[in-house]
């Protein structure tokens, strides 16, 4: 851990919260930050990271079904 920062461990920490559910009101607070619009910087990265693992279901699911899937835009 000698090689983390600061600034890794907050945005570690921001990122997990957000995935674990934690309200984002509650994440601002506990991130010092004045805005809730800095704090809703870590939601696109759990949206984004969702939507990787539903794609990767449909695909599984596709091929079980052997079906084409509709064309996605991620």
């Amino acid at each position: 851990m000698a090689a983390g920062s600061t600034h890794w461990m907050r945005h570690t920490y921001g990122t997990h919260a957000v995935a674990a559910g934690m309200p984002l009101d509650v994440v601002q607070q506990n991130m010092g930050h004045a805005s809730l619009d800095t704090t809703t910087g870590y939601t696109t990265t759990e949206e984004r990271r969702r939507m990787k693992a539903a794609e990767a279901a449909w695909k599984k699911t596709a091929l079980q079904l052997d079906t084409p899937l509709p064309s996605t835009s991620l």
